[in-house]
């Protein structure tokens, strides 16, 4: 198990790592990235500009275009296009990781201490605070002013009027009754299928069991 154990040891060694190894470790690895990047998009260009001179230049008499491309064609040459392209990627990567790490905390103790000396400058929790209770005074206010209103007594005694009316009328009433009638007929109902149910699995497992027999 040399691959667990080869695995086991790099991830302990990687956590012993603090922040700032970690940015510069990315950035040296982005900086790399960056010029590996550079150097295999050169080969590629270079050599896509020789496959765009010898497709388009004039052929010899024995030789056809098609031909002199194949000649000309190397594919390890070719294939520095996709690295050039992952060299990239992981370039933007690395830096990304780089960028989170360095400029908080560059800045952050900074613009920390700036917001600090600005909350105390324009005393914004004194505004806050008094914001809070002119809310809740008017507030307090408003539900004075509502539940005191001619309006909203009027209401109130429309909607208990309303609810007194509902729940005395003999059509509510008539429901109501038939309504307990039907669910006392469903428990009895549902009573009887299970004695029925405890009943057969009772009869069930007072049988005998069969007799073990070999399979032919």
């Amino acid at each position: 198990m040399k691959f667990v154990h080869t695995v086991t040891d790099v991830s302990e060694k990687v956590s012993t790592l603090g922040s700032d190894e970690v940015r510069d470790g990315m950035y040296e690895l982005g900086c790399r990235c960056s010029n590996n990047m550079k150097r295999t998009f050169g080969v590629f260009k270079d050599h896509a500009l020789d496959l765009s001179i010898a497709a388009t230049a004039d052929l010899p008499a024995d030789k056809t275009r098609s031909g002199v491309i194949r000649e000309k064609c190397e594919f390890s040459k070719l294939v520095m296009g996709p690295l050039a392209a992952w060299y990239a990627l992981m370039a933007v990567f690395c830096m990304a990781v780089f960028a989170v790490i360095y400029y908080p905390k560059l800045y952050g103790p900074k613009l920390y201490e700036l917001a600090k000396v600005k909350f105390v400058e324009y005393k914004i929790d004194q505004h806050a605070a008094r914001l809070t209770d002119k809310v809740k005074s008017k507030s307090f206010e408003a539900y004075e002013v509502a539940s005191k209103s001619e309006a909203a007594a009027k209401a109130l005694d429309a909607a208990s009027k309303a609810y007194v009316a509902t729940t005395t009328a003999p059509l509510a009433v008539a429901v109501a009754a038939k309504g307990g009638e039907l669910a006392a007929k469903g428990r009895a109902k549902l009573a009887e299928k299970l004695v029925a149910l405890r009943d057969g699995q009772s009869a069930g497992s007072s049988r005998d069991p069969p007799e073990p027999h070999t399979p032919v």
